[in-house]
């Protein structure tokens, strides 16, 4: 008689593990096809460059710029790599060895198929589905265990950065971070030497793949408060591996110069504390808890309008904070997940909302989903007054329908988004005027409506279409009057001045503003602000040089959709350029 039901069981627990993986499979899959998208180009031009070079250093892949100092930055702005106003000192510089390693193999032994590197992608996050429905099965019970695993396998955030190549470190950190909690678990509930040994190196690998390890810590603190039954002295020495593998990962990747300095796109709370704990965690957290708990897709699939998605979205999320904080005080697992939902997603805070960054907070937040459906159907289920057990099945029926239903329908979708994003990119590297290219090595950019776009443009374009050097003077969408002086020198105004966008505010914060005859050298130009507005942003900027009237310059601006060429107007004159 035990025979049968054992077999029962372990067929159980095959399908339990096994259909969320083959499940985060369907829905990863579709996106296989989109091939190379937006860093992607950046990430194939290292490769190849540096194959070229014959030095190999795979590891300097996300080392974008500014590590070296000054003197880098200065050199990316005489190439053209980075705008003249970029910040002297400004630092983007990460250090993911095993990620880079990963894409350095990618493109050197497969660069013309792309299709392969998104199947390691969805075989990464296949990956994690296990991991992640095995942390389930230790931490909860079966049933919730087996909803928590399949609510995050069609999970849609999930689904579109599984899409994107270039995103594989954030499916390699979350992979390694579960297996941390797995093997922290297995260490402390069964008593596994092996495990507590594997459990700090699958952190150092998680920080060798990114800075969003860091997310751990919001798991294993609230471990060793609500689940660990140790003494308070045996749950504090059960993280100080974990201490250690942190503190010297940190101590040597700041001693090595690595780290985001001095941009509004990324703000480091190491070197940019005020910033991110006043400004970015009080934006990003709100939104990012909303959006784990109600992802933004509801409003696609809501048949009532736009105008009733706010107040349905508040009342869905006030519901489960409230319902959770309930159980929470007599559930010491509720209270783990809770907390660990708070608290994840304060590394993701470095940026603006992403939904790529979703994954280890989603640990949590999937794990209360799965548990506070099955409470409101369980009452639902038993006896008690009918207007409850209505409220109850009705909003077991409403998570349900967001985080499963209609994921399972968004998320085979949510690759096109990548799409969309890449589109501009595309436009622009086949929208300069025609020319030569034979006759031209300098581009000036008088003005373009983004110079992240018109920087990256040429990875987009056939070799040799767009000049050797190019130079984007303004990005402005407001008209700007450009201004002839004398023959070795140019004046451009914005009319509400420069640094107005948050692509240019990339590589230059608002904190640091410029200074009036402020002066930068960027190639064969020597540009000078004459004046600012009252929050220190360039708004008449002259650009000095002998080769102005260059032949083998190309000037051009952005207008009606695509780049168009430039005259200079005549010493003494000026022309108004329309905004972009």
């Amino acid at each position: 008689m035990n025979g049968p039901r054992t077999d029962r069981g372990a067929a159980w627990r095959i399908g339990v593990t096994w259909l969320p993986v083959a499940l985060g499979l369907a829905v990863t899959l579709p996106g296989i096809g989109i091939g190379l998208t937006l860093d992607d180009h950046a990430h194939a031009f290292f490769v190849q460059t540096e194959r070229a070079a014959g030095t190999h250093r795979f590891w300097q892949l996300f080392d974008l710029c500014g590590r070296r100092g000054p003197s880098d930055i200065a050199a990316r702005i005489a190439d053209g790599a980075l705008p003249w106003w970029t910040l002297p000192n400004l630092s983007m510089s990460m250090f993911r060895p095993l990620a880079g390693l990963s894409h350095y193999i990618d493109y050197a032994f497969f660069p013309t198929h792309p299709i392969w590197m998104h199947l390691e992608n969805c075989a990464w996050y296949a990956l994690l589905v296990w991991i992640v429905a095995k942390l389930y099965r230790r931490i909860d019970g079966a049933r919730t265990a087996t909803l928590g695993a399949l609510l995050f396998a069609v999970c849609e955030a999930h689904a579109g950065g599984t899409a994107w190549i270039a995103s594989r470190n954030t499916l390699m950190t979350a992979a390694a971070v579960a297996g941390v909690l797995v093997a922290h678990d297995s260490s402390r509930r069964d008593g596994s030497r092996a495990a507590r040994r594997i459990a700090p190196l699958l952190l150092l690998a998680g920080y060798a793949c990114s800075e969003g390890a860091i997310a751990a810590w919001a798991y294993l603190v609230p471990y060793a408060v609500f689940l660990d039954r140790g003494s308070p002295r045996n749950r504090a020495s059960s993280l100080a591996p974990f201490f250690v593998v942190t503190a010297a990962w940190q101590f040597l990747y700041r001693v090595a110069g690595y780290g985001m300095r001095g941009s509004a796109a990324y703000r480091d709370p190491f070197t940019s504390p005020r910033a991110f704990f006043t400004e970015r965690v009080p934006a990003v957290l709100p939104v990012t808890l909303r959006e784990l708990l109600v992802p933004g897709g509801l409003g696609a699939t809501w048949s009532r309008g736009p105008s009733v998605i706010p107040w349905v979205t508040a009342a869905i999320v006030l519901g489960c904070g409230l319902l959770l904080l309930r159980l929470a005080l007599g559930d010491r697992r509720i209270a783990f997940w809770l907390s660990a939902l708070v608290l994840a997603p304060l590394p993701a805070c470095v940026v603006d909302v992403a939904p790529r960054l979703f994954l280890i907070p989603s640990i949590a937040a999937l794990a209360l989903i799965a548990e506070l459906s099955l409470v409101l159907l369980r009452t639902a289920l038993a006896p008690g007054r009918l207007l409850l057990r209505a409220g109850a099945a009705a909003f077991a029926i409403v998570l349900l329908f967001v985080h499963g239903v209609r994921a399972l329908w968004a998320a085979p979708h949510a690759h096109e988004s990548l799409l969309w994003a890449d589109l501009p990119f595309r436009f622009s590297a086949a929208a300069l005027p025609p020319h030569d290219p034979s006759q031209f090595d300098e581009l000036y950019v008088v003005n373009t409506p983004n110079f992240f776009i018109t920087v990256l443009s040429p990875l987009y374009a056939a070799p040799g279409v767009w000049p050797a050097r190019r130079y984007v003077l303004g990005s402005s969408m407001t008209g700007v009057r450009m201004m002839r002086p004398d023959s070795t020198s140019i004046v451009l105004e914005a009319r509400n001045g420069y640094l107005t966008d948050p692509y240019s505010r990339m590589v230059r914060a608002p904190e640091y503003p410029f200074t009036r005859g402020e002066v930068v050298h960027a190639g064969a130009l020597r540009v000078t602000v004459e004046e600012t507005t009252p929050d220190g942003r360039p708004l008449r900027v002259r650009f000095y040089s002998r080769r102005l009237d260059a032949p083998r310059a190309l000037w051009v601006t952005w207008e009606g959709g695509c780049y168009r060429r430039v005259e200079l107007p005549p010493i003494g004159t000026a022309s108004e350029l329309p905004g972009t």
